[in-house]
């Protein structure tokens, strides 16, 4: 029998993504799937994995990530590192909390082996977690690699599902596998993929509408 539709958690609305609401929409429908080869290899050869038969809410949510990480890739190969600044990083953060909680809350249905109840300790924590990831990041924490801390998150919560143990992903050998594929990929697709997030405003702008 299908779950009943859960209400939506209220959280306290944070003012950066009230006031970039549009932006932090945009970027979720940029990650809603990886878009490179690489990428989309990677997100469709686990499909045959049981855990992800049995767990099929997560599927989207790795592709998600998957897409951050093509970016923050496309984003070094092209030099505009410095494109992943704090603001895109809340962006990105917002954007993911969207997908997350979209992915596990989409009415389930009889065919699913796995129901909300199922998934809501993992939506809970994993959401709470990039919160904390938020507030950090707003505090100028430095991330050695920002969506590397966001998968290893991901798949420690993972891990805490009820009846899953050992879940892995190989991170390394992933980035890598999407970095040697870019070269292969068109200039122009590449450039599209970092245009489809919005763009920083400059220091100057903000402080001008302070004025």
């Amino acid at each position: 029998m299908a779950d009943e539709f859960p209400e939506r958690p209220e959280f306290q609305i944070d003012p950066f993504w009230a006031e970039h609401r549009g932006d932090i929409r945009r970027v979720k429908e940029a990650i809603e799937c990886p878009q490179t080869e690489a990428g989309k290899k990677a997100w469709n050869e686990v499909l045959a994995d049981p855990f992800f038969k049995v767990f099929s809410r997560i599927h989207p949510i790795y592709g998600s990530l998957l897409a951050v990480m093509e970016y923050e890739e496309i984003a070094r190969i092209r030099g505009e590192e410095h494109s992943l600044g704090l603001e895109r990083k809340r962006m990105i953060l917002g954007a993911l909390n969207l997908r997350i909680e979209d992915a596990v809350k989409v009415p389930f249905d009889s065919s699913e082996r796995k129901g909300y109840e199922d998934y809501r300790q993992f939506l809970e924590k994993i959401v709470g977690r990039l919160r904390v990831v938020d507030s950090q990041t707003q505090k100028g924490t430095r991330w050695l690699s920002f969506v590397n801390s966001l998968f290893f998150i991901f798949i420690q919560e993972v891990n805490n599902l009820k009846g899953v143990e050992g879940f892995n992903l190989r991170i390394g050998d992933i980035r890598m596998d999407i970095a040697n594929g870019l070269p292969q990929e068109d200039d122009h697709f590449l450039k599209a993929v970092l245009d489809k997030m919005p763009s920083e405003q400059p220091l100057e702008a903000k402080q001008e509408e302070r004025v």
